[in-house]
């Protein structure tokens, strides 16, 4: 499952550094981040109560960057130039956790081909 980093660290302002134990504040955080953290949650709670043999691994990667397969605006390329395009005379002073789209399609495909994955969250980022 593609989750993301909002799920470890969203809402929580009393933590300065995370592992993949953490979850967000689901109270404390927007719509988007809200969402990530409550689908994941939902994800690890049927796997608890069904006692499936599924195999499930989550990947939690933080803004997604690096090219496009279609001309698409994505949500983390919008981020990327919401500063060009919107004439700001000043950049906010804001960092981003990021990671290449081409290292998580790795990591995905490293999950799924070693068992060592199942039932665990990762954490993507620099």
């Amino acid at each position: 499952m593609t989750s993301s980093i909002a799920a470890i660290f969203s809402g929580r302002f009393d933590i300065k550094h995370f592992n993949e134990s953490f979850w967000g504040d689901a109270n404390r955080c927007s719509v988007y981040e809200k969402s990530k953290i409550l689908a994941e949650r939902e994800l690890w709670a049927y796997l608890d109560k069904s006692k499936s043999k599924l195999e499930v691994c989550v990947i939690n990667p933080g803004l997604v960057i690096g090219p496009s397969v279609n001309d698409s605006i994505s949500t983390s390329v919008h981020i990327i130039l919401r500063p060009f395009k919107d004439n700001l005379f000043a950049v906010p002073n804001i960092y981003f956790s990021i990671v290449d789209v081409r290292d998580v399609a790795f990591a995905h495909i490293h999950a799924i081909n070693n068992p060592i994955s199942n039932n665990q969250r990762y954490i993507l980022v620099n």
